[in-house]
């Protein structure tokens, strides 16, 4: 009886452990929440209009991971089904009547569009927006349409099936998934631009929800779940039995964890990768639709009666930029003349040049690369994500100083930043690309003046494989000409600057084999300051500042991949670290994980 008794308040005790903490958000509007989309760790759309006779569709924003919601002006009160944000900026979202809408400013407006004709017109039930541009939208009745310029023009791609549609996924750039009623699965290999059946999953019922992590595993669920470890190639219905069964959303917080919602209201977790599942958090009465978890900081679940639930803490707004120094004027010559005439300025002194010092690894990579030594290419560690948590700083002096600017990634459509704008300058500095169009990001415009690059100095040919896009030799070729241009004397533009200074008008000189011209100007990196526990999944300047640190070593972190993502690679490289200094063992908490035991020996060994 003992012993009962004991296993009895154990397993009580155990179930109160494992218990999180939820809490319910206010957001000033009862609405029925249908879906919900981050393209930024505090940065949230909701939009609404579900199950309601009579209901108006609505969206709420917020920037600061749920603490306040602002609501939107929109051009319709059609209810609305899915809502896809690529980036803070743009959104896409769609419902009743074949109700698309946009917003390219962040909120501010929207605009409407009806896809379908007046006679029949579709009830759209989700959208997937691969890019700024690229988007793709599936509905009833076997409903698939696609656009490639922001939704100016639709196509119908092939695919061949008349199963409501619910669900669309991209893996990465090129593999997508659909999922639909009675298990109706679809999978596209070349982008969306046509899609095969791969044949219904076993007891997947209306298959609401496809997600992953981005690299291998995926998860799809409906009235089952069903996980894949191999990218989709092949799907394993999982044990569920005891639970819940009409699942209507999944979400990925980590390799191994993972959220299910339920139409009842509640939410289960996994631990390992969706083998098995247990119960995580349920409010009776309470219907929930959808749930997200931006970057693995948090999570968000949101359903009926404008109910959002919140797990964990977002992360902390990023720092405000330095101000910028004020120009101090120079100081007159002590030398005047008599009347009227002026007095001559004595220039300033121009400051010397920071002494020369090792480059980072991505640097010496690229160096081999242009002497024609061969490489081996990377696919590199690239996913969404964000940041996680704010212990005490730890700066860590730099290792090494960068050059002035190196490309560190593939670039292609849909990409943004200062590394498109410098290769932008470039492109107009050749004559493929109006100055005028140097913006940052990498549009339909910026992939023909690339194209028309490769074809120039002979990378590739329209219709070949990367053609339009920057990989590794279209990026060796860029950097060979901003390095020249810095030889001949020209001052490289900085490397974030809000005016677009293009660079010199080039030549047509072939490239020559074995040109190691240096880049002439080094820049001191600013050192990297350690403000949170970094993992898999993390991104930011500290994650790309922690593989620069490791990078140094090559018995650390042989692969050198400075992405600025904490992926695979870069978690053995910090697993070694941990190991090599004794902060962590294999098996340990916090192994292959930058928390504070391994951010203090960083600064150790930095000094």
């Amino acid at each position: 009886m003992k012993k009962l008794l004991f296993l009895f308040l154990l397993a009580v005790a155990l179930q109160a452990h494992a218990a999180e903490d939820w809490v319910l958000l206010s957001s000033g509007v009862t609405k029925e929440w249908s879906d919900i989309s981050c393209p930024e760790p505090r940065t949230c759309y909701l939009v609404s209009g579900l199950y309601l006779v009579g209901g108006t569709g609505s969206v709420l924003k917020t920037t600061d991971g749920g603490e306040t919601f602002a609501a939107q002006a929109l051009p319709t009160s059609n209810p609305l089904h899915a809502i896809s944000c690529p980036v803070a900026e743009v959104c896409y979202a769609v419902g009743d009547f074949g109700t698309f809408l946009k917003t390219a400013d962040g909120g501010e407006t929207w605009s409407e569009t009806t896809l379908g004709n007046r006679a029949d017109t579709p009830q759209l039930n989700g959208v997937f927006a691969q890019s700024a541009e690229r988007v793709v939208v599936v509905g009833r009745d076997g409903f698939l349409r696609r656009t490639k310029d922001g939704g100016a023009h639709f196509f119908p791609p092939a695919a061949r099936t008349l199963a409501d549609l619910y669900s669309v996924y991209f893996s990465n750039a090129s593999t997508g998934f659909i999922g639909g009623n009675n298990g109706a699965f679809l999978v596209s290999q070349d982008g969306g631009e046509s899609w095969s059946p791969r044949g219904a999953l076993r007891d997947a019922g209306a298959l609401r929800s496809i997600g992953g992590d981005g690299e291998e595993t995926l998860y799809a669920v409906g009235d089952a779940v069903h996980t894949s470890a191999d990218g989709g190639a092949s799907f394993v219905r999982r044990n569920t039995a005891g639970l819940d069964s009409g699942y209507r959303s999944v979400a990925v917080r980590s390799a191994s964890r993972a959220y299910l919602v339920a139409a009842t209201g509640s939410v289960f977790k996994t631990e390992d990768g969706g083998v098995s599942w247990s119960p995580a958090f349920s409010r009776e009465g309470v219907l929930l639709r959808d749930i997200v978890c931006p970057g693995g900081a948090y999570c968000l679940a949101v359903g009926g009666s404008g109910r959002i639930f919140r797990l964990g803490t977002p992360p902390p707004p990023p720092p405000p930029p330095p101000p910028v120094p004020e120009p101090v004027a120079p100081a007159a010559s002590s030398t005047q003349t008599a009347g009227e005439a002026s007095i001559p300025l004595t220039p300033p002194t121009p400051p010397a040049p920071p002494a020369p010092e090792r480059l980072s690894s991505q640097t010496t990579s690229l160096e081999a690369n242009l002497n024609g030594k061969a490489s081996e290419t990377r696919t590199g560690e690239s996913a969404p994500a964000a940041p996680v948590e704010t212990p005490q700083p730890v700066v860590v002096s730099p290792v090494a100083r960068a050059p002035a600017f190196v490309f560190t990634r593939t670039l292609r459509r849909g990409a943004s930043g200062d590394e498109v704008k410098r290769m932008q300058e470039i492109l107009a500095a050749v004559g493929t690309l109006a100055a005028d169009s140097v913006t940052g990001y990498f549009g339909r415009i910026t992939a023909s003046a690339l194209g028309a690059f490769q074809e120039k100095y002979g990378i590739a040919k329209e219709g070949e494989l990367g053609y339009g896009q920057a990989g590794p030799k279209t990026r060796a070729k860029l950097m060979e000409l901003f390095k020249r241009d810095l030889a001949d004397g020209a001052s490289p533009p900085p490397a974030r600057t809000s005016k677009t200074t293009p660079l010199r008008q080039e030549s047509e000189t072939p490239f020559i084999k074995g040109d190691t011209t240096p880049l002439l100007t080094k820049v001191a990196e600013t050192p990297a300051v350690f403000a949170r526990t970094l993992k898999k999944g993390s991104r930011g300047d500290d994650v790309k500042k922690l593989q620069e640190f490791l990078s140094a070593d090559a018995e650390v972190y042989p692969e050198g991949e400075v992405t600025g993502y904490f992926g695979p690679m870069t978690a053995k490289a910090v697993g070694r670290f941990q190991e090599r200094h004794g902060v962590a063992a294999p098996g340990e908490p916090g192994f292959g994980q930058l928390g504070p035991k391994t951010r203090a020996k960083l600064l150790e060994v930095s000094e």
